[in-house]
C-alpha cells in the first residue's frame, strides 16, 4: 500500500511539472548577415535556376530544409523561396529552405552589399 501511495505521489509531481513547463518551441534559425533571399529551382545536379539565372551547386553544396535537416538537391522540387551564400566561384554553397515566417523577416531584413564579381578563368578572354 505505502508502495501505491508512493507511486501515486511521484507521478502527481512529474505531471505537474510537465504541465508547468508549457509548450515547447521551436530552435529558431539565425542565419549568416551575407545570406541573399532568392527564388531557386533545382534542375539536374550541379544544375539550378536562381532568380531566373543559371547557377551551379558548388560541389560540397548543402541544402538545409525548414527543419534545419540536410537534403539532397533531388529532393527540392518546384520554386522555392529560399536564403543562400555562394562561393569565391559564385557557385551556391550553402541554402536554406524557408518557412513562412521566415520569409517575411527575410523581406525586412537589409539587403547586403552586391557579391564581387567573380574573375575570369587564366586563358580566356574578359567581356570588356
Amino acid at each position: 500500500m505505502k508502495m501505491t501511495t508512493a507511486l501515486i505521489r511521484l507521478l502527481v509531481v512529474i505531471a505537474t511539472l510537465i504541465a508547468t513547463m508549457g509548450p515547447v518551441r521551436a530552435q529558431e534559425r539565425v542565419f549568416p548577415d551575407a545570406a541573399r533571399l532568392g527564388w531557386l529551382q533545382v534542375g539536374v545536379f550541379p544544375e539550378a535556376t536562381l532568380d531566373g539565372k543559371a547557377i551551379r551547386l558548388s560541389p560540397g553544396a548543402r541544402i538545409l530544409d525548414e527543419s534545419n535537416l540536410v537534403v539532397t538537391p533531388g529532393s527540392v522540387s518546384g520554386r522555392r523561396r529560399v536564403l543562400y551564400l555562394v562561393d569565391g566561384t559564385g557557385e551556391l554553397l550553402t541554402v536554406w529552405l524557408l518557412t513562412a515566417d521566415e520569409i517575411r523577416s527575410a523581406e525586412r531584413r537589409p539587403r547586403p552589399a552586391p557579391a564581387p564579381a567573380v574573375p575570369a578563368a587564366p586563358g580566356t578572354q574578359s567581356s570588356r
